[in-house]
């Protein structure tokens, strides 16, 4: 998405969405089993899945939010709708809040597949 022109057509978006929805089923089910299995069965409930997944959303949207709008002036944010000029300043913008999301993205999935073994494991509390 960083890199989608500003005349993008439709189809265009379309497979680059898509393309997220089949990242995310993808790592969806693995991620909420290696949650799982770091909580111990005493607490073992989906409390502790709702808020890792509430927290990562959270993070990642005050993150883009801050990219995105450190680089916007604000008059073009206040804008219902863009001139050229203005949407070339917001698709720079987004192209940068995006990158940092796919920066932070890889970040995490070098960090989850250096977890040890036990920490994956159930224990006992």
């Amino acid at each position: 998405m960083s890199f989608l022109p500003s005349a993008a057509s439709t189809a265009t978006v379309g497979w680059r969405l898509a393309l997220f929805g089949i990242g995310t089923g993808i790592f969806q089910s693995p991620n909420n089993s290696a949650i799982m299995g770091t909580v111990p069965r005493p607490h073992l409930d989906s409390g502790v899945l709702a808020t890792a997944r509430n927290t990562g959303i959270a993070l990642g949207i005050a993150t883009a939010g801050l990219i995105l709008y450190s680089l916007v002036p604000p008059p073009v944010i206040a804008q219902t709708s863009l001139d050229g000029s203005q949407a070339a300043f917001f698709f720079a913008g987004l192209k940068y809040s995006y990158l940092a999301g796919a920066a932070l993205t890889a970040f995490a999935a070098l960090f989850s597949g250096t977890q040890s073994e036990p920490a994956r494991k159930n224990k006992e509390a």
